[in-house]
C-alpha cells in the first residue's frame, strides 16, 4: 500500500503538466519520450523478478520511473511554455515533498504508539495528514478560497 501511494503522489503530477504540453499542440515528440520512459517498466520488472524480489518492489521500480518521466516532463513544459524550475520546485514540488514525509512520519509515529485498532489508526492519521496539509501544504490564499467555498456551500 504505502508503495502504490508513493506512485499515485509521483504520478498526480503527470496530468497537470500532461495537459499544459497538450494545450499547445506540440505533443509528438513529448508522448513518444514520455511513452519510452514509463515503457521501461515492463523489462525492468522483469529484470527484478527474476532476481528473486518481492512483488511489492515493482511498485517501488514504478514510483521510480514515474518520477524520472517528471523531471522529463519538467523539462519539456520549460522548453514550450517556458516555466522557471525554481518556480516550479518553490510553490509545487516543495510543499507536496513537506506534507507528503511529515504526514507518514507523524502518522507512523503516532499509530504505533497510540493506536491500538485499524479504524483509530486509519482516524488518527487522516486527522494528522490534514492538519499537515493545512500547515504545509496550501497558501493562505488557497486556504481563504476553501473556506470561502464551505461557507458558500452551507
Amino acid at each position: 500500500c504505502q508503495a502504490t501511494i508513493i506512485y499515485v503522489l509521483v504520478n498526480c503530477l503527470d496530468l497537470p503538466i500532461t495537459m499544459a504540453v497538450r494545450a499547445t499542440g506540440d505533443i509528438k515528440k513529448y508522448q513518444i519520450v514520455i511513452g519510452l520512459i514509463t515503457l521501461t517498466f515492463v523489462p525492468l520488472c522483469v529484470i527484478v523478478y527474476l532476481l528473486g524480489y518481492e512483488a511489492y518492489v515493482s511498485m517501488i521500480v514504478l514510483s521510480v520511473i514515474y518520477f524520472i518521466a517528471l523531471l522529463v516532463r519538467i523539462i519539456f513544459v520549460r522548453s514550450i511554455i517556458r516555466i522557471n524550475y525554481k518556480t516550479f520546485v518553490v510553490k509545487v514540488l516543495t510543499p507536496i515533498i513537506t506534507t507528503t514525509i511529515i504526514s507518514f512520519l507523524l502518522s507512523i509515529c503516532l499509530t504505533s504508539f497510540i493506536a491500538s485498532n485499524l479504524i483509530f489508526s486509519l482516524v488518527l492519521s487522516l486527522l494528522v495528514t490534514i492538519g499537515i496539509i493545512l500547515l504545509f501544504g496550501i497558501r493562505r490564499s488557497e486556504l481563504n478560497d476553501i473556506c470561502r467555498f464551505v461557507k458558500n456551500k452551507i
